[in-house]
């Protein structure tokens, strides 16, 4: 789970990096935050872990 974390958050820095308009930036957000974006997935998958 921290690998998949960690996978994410690398890439989203590195995309940041590269994103020049507010288009790109909007499009990295819903690949991260959107209905099926790569965070919300890891997110989703959390409430199933045990306490």
């Amino acid at each position: 789970m921290k690998e998949q974390l960690e996978k994410i958050r690398l890439s989203a820095l590195e995309a940041l990096d590269g994103a020049a308009t507010p288009a790109a930036l909007e499009e990295l957000r819903v690949k991260l935050l959107g209905k099926k974006g790569e965070l919300t997935a890891v997110l989703k998958q959390m409430g199933k872990l045990s306490a």
